[in-house]
């Protein structure tokens, strides 16, 4: 364990791989755990309807931006990105060695009040999450109507063994994000579509890469989409 300033530096993504030793393998960066009640910046209200992204912990604010801004190209919409959030000690789960993201989700809900609608507010970590109201061993992400929190770990192709792609990991938060503004801003249902950025539930990684952008793209052959 590593100690730095007042935070906790604890690796949060960890990969179970072929047995080599006792040990098991983790990989992918730490993430520094904050005090209690010093996570979260001042509170900014918004003053116009749009989509929020709140980077948090290690999250690129320039990554950030430019997915904020090909979603403001794509559907026209305004996209901010506002203060950095951090993780704190009472949402990372040492036994699991995960972020609870049922934790985090509530943090974003008190910080970011959404009572003008029509806002949105999605924070993103680099580390690890599960969702504790189900039996998954992970989760891309966690939401309610109008906030939602997105790791970013699995999506990074060298946390799961791959050469580094910015381009790859940037598509891919792109489509989570995609997905939670339609939600939670435009709210539009499920499509039963994977081709669709609003598609079934996402396994891994392998659905992400084969969902495409769009919230309804056509199926082959049709001409409307759905």
């Amino acid at each position: 364990m590593l100690l730095v300033a007042t935070a906790t530096v604890i690796v949060v993504f960890r990969v179970v791989m072929p047995v080599l030793s006792e040990e098991p393998a983790r990989i992918g960066p730490g993430v520094a755990l904050a005090p209690a009640g010093q996570g979260s910046p001042a509170p900014e209200v918004p003053t116009r309807p749009g989509v929020y992204l709140v980077p948090m912990d290690a999250t690129s604010s320039v990554r950030l931006r430019r997915v904020a801004k090909a979603l403001s190209t794509r559907f026209d919409l305004r996209v901010r990105v506002l203060p950095r959030m951090r993780s704190e000690v009472g949402d990372y789960d040492r036994g699991r060695e995960q972020l609870v993201g049922d934790s985090l989700l509530r943090r974003v809900q008190e910080t970011y009040s959404a009572r003008r609608p029509p806002v949105a507010f999605i924070a993103v970590t680099d580390g690890d999450l599960y969702w504790a109201e189900t039996d998954w061993s992970f989760a891309f992400g966690v939401k309610d109507s109008a906030h939602a929190v997105i790791s970013s770990a699995r999506m990074d192709p060298e946390n799961l063994g791959g050469d580094p792609s910015e381009e790859l990991l940037d598509r891919r938060l792109r489509k989570m994000v995609a997905r939670y503004v339609g939600e939670l801003y435009f709210d539009l249902p499920r499509s039963e579509n994977p081709r669709s950025v609003l598609g079934p539930a996402l396994a891994g990684v392998e659905e992400l890469d084969a969902m495409g952008e769009e919230f309804c793209p056509p199926r082959p052959g049709e001409r409307i989409s759905c």
